[in-house]
């Protein structure tokens, strides 16, 4: 028989089927699952649900972001940088992992330099990651996927090649204002810059200044001096800025991050700051007060007479907003456009960011900045809370672990925690953002302060690239044990690939039920709960700092997440700290770690003791009560998507050992899957004993039989529905029959056998 005469019987059978187990009588469905499925009223998908939301506007409160840097995610076409149709080749990984949003950093034409923070044109894409073509194949596939789409934008500097900066060393108006240019100052009869800013980057004294030849200033740059500040205090300047929103919104883009706010307002007097070693890297955050200023309302300001300046990128930002709300309205869209903000700053300074009515909502960056390998239970509970107490009612924060500028959560922090600490981010009211490769743990890379590129393009071929520590952050996603781990068939990369790629990758973790990616992927999918999207928290710190809890409830619904912080079993007594919690409560997302003790109970379901929850070192769960859920049921994941172990083996004479182990790996589950299929007819057989036996059963019982088993044969009361339903099956076979005689070469004798084959399967 052809594939499309089995896949129309397959039809043929699984639509009845599927028709008459809804009866409402005389069957139930075998609701016996416990896991990971949104609740009923939900799209039931591993990936994001657009009916999961009520409004358009809910997205952006409880978005799943993923953060790529496109360079580094997947390469297309072997020229070992990553690029947007290696993206493209991803969107159902990104779907199955269970995020909504994908968040670009810098696609914009660039010298290259870093990150691509050295921008040319900020309307235009890089040569290097495809064309526009590309990007609206990108935009339209992952919308038809129910993925979101953002890019980062970064008001604060240009490359100084850009069209605008040559413009205006040229003096050529209006762009002469564009960026922030000073005479200097005359000390011992040489011209020096006009105060001791530093620059993040020491390049050659450090200052923050640089002096052009040709236009015989300073120009100003916060970072590296190929990066000049834009003068935003210039409206001109601001207004291009807005026009580049206006273009990226045209594309079909769902939002922007604001990237590196601490630094978009400069000190508007060019006064010296008071420096002291300890300052000299955190100087950028601050504006020193002057002297003539008469505002007193800054007493509480710290003692070196530094102050945050707020006010002027407050309101730079708030007008980013209404622009963008204003475009939403002028060009008749029903989007809700999400504008997120990266900002590294103190939670208190943070809160005067947002407006009265505040509709972006700002990364915390306080679990990436202040989180070490040391932190406790109470650190942790001491972050989040003061995070939260400042934020305006009404606004949305961002959780998020790592980034493109810190080393990674499983280099930095305890990598047995990194479930755990999934937990927290995800589960946490608000946002969530990851950057790539934090869902498998992977690694800081271990890249040398000089690293030759080596691809097949002349133009980078023998190049020498001076690397920072924040390059070993942003090496090429491990797919798999494959050459460049997957990400390129290049050997040379523009990074190089981290060396644990064969042991920490994506392929790996897949085939691990116990794996980081596992564990990530049922917390996406349970954040979706409305318990976790409406509902309140409450955060504790117990066994002496070892244990913390966060809390999540809903009217009735509660979920608690546990994590172990310290370095040895622990014991929690749950009904002590929660005297009404529900008796039963079960183990949802655990650590692979875990070792959850279960008790088995009365009706078969595993519950843990409230009284006596023990937990291993360093582990973690998710525990929920089950009547909760009986609403909202659940459904266990399989394996059925597991790869099988088809990967091409690798050019590296070294990588034999791996495939011989592969091999073994695939023999011992070809065993295993041999050994189910026993197992699955075995039931089968037995399924067919207890049917005959059930069926002799019921000849010898009468009509006033009380109870029968609603999963193994119908009520008398269903028999009218019983009766339909044979009827609705046979109307449905006499249609695909015409449709197989329609589209194959069959005689009528096959097809009316084949026919009464399946009734009477069915029917039996």
């Amino acid at each position: 028989m052809s594939a499309t005469a089995k896949l129309s019987l397959f039809l043929a059978v699984l639509l009845p089927l599927t028709w008459t187990t809804t009866l409402p009588t005389g069957t139930s469905a075998a609701a016996t699952s416990t896991a990971f499925k949104v609740q009923e009223s939900y799209e039931t998908t591993t990936g994001p649900s657009s009916t999961s939301k009520t409004d358009e506007d809910d997205w952006r409160d409880n978005t799943l972001i993923y953060q790529i840097l496109p360079k580094s995610f997947q390469d297309s076409n072997g020229d070992g940088l990553g690029d947007l149709q290696g993206i493209i080749s991803r969107l159902d990984y990104l779907v199955d992992l269970g995020v909504d949003t994908i968040r670009l950093s810098f696609i914009y034409s660039s010298s290259q330099v870093g990150l691509g923070h050295h921008i040319l044109n900020h309307t235009d894409i890089d040569p290097i990651y495809g064309d526009f073509t590309d990007f609206y194949e990108l935009i339209n596939k992952a919308h038809d996927k129910d993925l979101k789409v953002i890019l980062d934008i970064i008001p604060n500097h240009s490359s100084d090649q850009h069209k605008w900066f040559l413009a205006s060393v040229n003096d050529r108006s209006p762009y002469d204002d564009y960026y922030i240019w000073a005479d200097g100052k005359i000390k011992n009869n040489k011209i020096v810059p006009p105060n001791n800013l530093k620059s993040t980057y020491d390049d050659a004294d450090g200052s923050a200044w640089t002096w052009n030849m040709k236009k015989r200033q300073w120009y100003y740059h916060k970072f590296h001096y190929t990066e000049p500040d834009l003068n935003l205090r210039n409206q001109d300047v601001v207004a291009e800025i807005l026009n580049i929103f206006d273009f990226w919104l045209e594309k079909g883009v769902d939002g922007f991050c604001i990237c590196g706010i601490s630094y978009l307002s400069e000190d508007k007097y060019l006064l010296d700051k008071l420096l002291e070693e300890n300052l000299k890297q955190r100087v950028s955050n601050y504006d020193y007060d002057d002297d003539d200023d008469d505002d007193d309302d800054d007493d509480d300001d710290d003692e070196d007479g530094f102050s945050m300046n707020v006010l002027d990128k407050a309101s730079l930002l708030n007008e980013f907003r209404e622009h963008i709300d204003k475009w939403v309205e002028a060009n008749n869209n029903n989007k809700s456009i999400l504008l997120i903000g990266e900002i590294n700053e103190s939670d208190d300074k943070i809160s005067s960011y947002y407006g009265a009515d505040p509709t972006f909502s700002l990364i915390n960056l306080s679990l990436v900045t202040q989180l070490n390998n040391v932190s406790n239970a109470q650190d942790i509970k001491n972050l989040i809370n003061q995070s939260l107490t400042y934020l305006p009612n009404g606004a949305t924060t961002n959780w998020m672990l790592s980034n493109q500028d810190y080393s990674r959560a499983a280099s930095r922090l305890n990598p047995d925690l990194l479930d755990g600490l999934y937990m927290i981010t995800l589960l946490l009211p608000g946002q969530a953002s990851t950057y790539y490769g934090e869902e498998i743990g992977m690694l800081d890379g271990n890249i040398s302060v000089i690293y030759t590129i080596n691809t097949n393009t002349s133009k980078q071929k023998g190049r020498k690239y001076f690397t920072s520590i924040r390059d070993n952050v942003r090496t090429p996603m491990q797919w798999d044990n494959t050459t460049s781990a997957g990400f390129s068939t290049n050997k040379y990369t523009f990074l190089p690939v981290n060396s644990n790629y064969k042991r920490i990758n994506v392929n790996e973790q897949l085939r691990d039920a116990d794996s980081n990616l596992e564990a990530y992927k049922k917390l996406a999918i349970l954040r979706k709960n409305p318990i976790f999207t409406d509902g309140d928290y409450e955060l504790e710190a117990i066994n002496n700092d070892k244990i913390f809890i966060l809390k999540r409830s809903l009217g009735n619904d509660t979920c608690i997440a546990i994590i172990n912080f310290g370095s040895s079993k622990e014991t929690v007594n749950l009904t002590a700290l929660y005297p009404n919690l529900e008796e039963d409560l079960q183990v949802m997302v655990d650590s692979s770690n875990a070792n959850v003790e279960k008790e088995n109970d009365e009706d078969g379901d595993d519950d843990i003791e409230n009284d006596a929850f023990v937990l291993a070192a360093n582990a973690a769960a998710v525990l929920c009560d089950k009547d909760d859920f009986k609403e909202f049921p659940f459904e266990t994941t399989t394996d059925d998507d597991t790869p099988t172990d088809d990967d091409p083996d690798d050019d590296d004479d070294d990588d034999n050992a791996d495939n011989d182990n592969d091999s073994a790996d695939k023999d011992n589950d070809d065993k295993d899957n041999d050994d189910k299929v026993d197992d699955d007819k075995s039931k089968d057989s037995d399924k067919n004993d207890d049917d005959e036996k059930d069926d002799d059963e019921k000849k010898t019982t009468t009509s006033s039989s009380s109870e029968h088993d609603s999963n193994t044969e119908l009520s008398t009361e269903s028999s009218t529905n019983t009766r339909q339903a044979l009827l609705f099956i046979i109307l449905i076979h006499l249609v695909l029959v015409l449709f197989l005689i329609a589209h194959e070469e069959k005689t009528l004798h096959t097809i009316l056998r084949e026919l009464k084959r399946v009734l009477t399967t069915f029917y039996q």
